[in-house]
């Protein structure tokens, strides 16, 4: 590619580990909806902040010294903030102002902005499989899954294992145990404007785009 060539990436902000390796298989899932297996963009990373916290306080940052010094002004370059409401509806962490840090990205060089939300915990999407997290911890299908939402209910079938499960980190092959056919299908309405950016051509997204 010449230096004069128009440039697009993609770059997705997470929270912890848990949504930087849930997103890694998001990825992986939409590259089997395209026909040539690749993204309609230059650059398509998910990039881990690994706190609350560096959202609000890192990201500008990582965002200028990382992406946009090796962009330029004609560049399309899209920002997808994915992150839990839980963080911001409860009082769980610090808040961030989301608007005030889509202006400044913007500012920044950013074209577009996409806020990519689980309502209210990653774990809520992870839970969609929910077969496929039992099978993970070698429990019956017909277990009883008690909580309030995803987080609680991982939590809770963990400590039947008596396992531990801790919000933010890497557990060793339980994303690898699930269906994300089944997760990306259910979460269709939430993906559908990262599936538009990145060039994955279907009737659902199309859909959605229209509304």
């Amino acid at each position: 590619m010449s230096k004069n060539d128009f440039k697009k990436c993609v770059i997705l902000y997470v929270e912890g580990q848990t949504e930087e390796e849930f997103y890694q298989k998001v990825k992986a899932y939409m590259r089997t909806k395209l026909p040539t297996a690749k993204f309609n963009v230059d650059k398509f990373d998910i990039v881990c902040t690994k706190s609350i916290n560096r959202f609000k306080h890192k990201l500008l940052a990582k965002f200028q010294n990382e992406v946009m010094s090796k962009y330029r002004k004609k560049d399309e370059v899209t920002v997808v903030l994915c992150y839990d409401s839980d963080g911001y509806e409860y009082g769980t962490h610090p808040i961030v102002d989301k608007d005030k840090l889509e202006d400044e990205l913007k500012k920044a060089g950013a074209k577009k902005v996409i806020r990519l939300v689980a309502d209210k915990t990653i774990e809520d999407f992870i839970m969609i499989d929910k077969k496929g997290v039992l099978k993970f911890l070698g429990l019956p299908l017909t277990t009883a899954i008690k909580g309030n939402n995803g987080l609680e209910q991982i939590q809770y079938l963990f400590k039947k294992k008596n396992k531990t499960y801790f919000k933010g980190t890497r557990v060793e092959g339980l994303l690898e145990a699930l269906d994300f056919n089944l997760i990306c299908s259910k979460l269709c309405s939430n993906l559908s404007l990262l599936c538009y950016e990145v060039g994955i051509d279907c009737p659902k997204v199309k859909d959605i785009m229209k509304s």
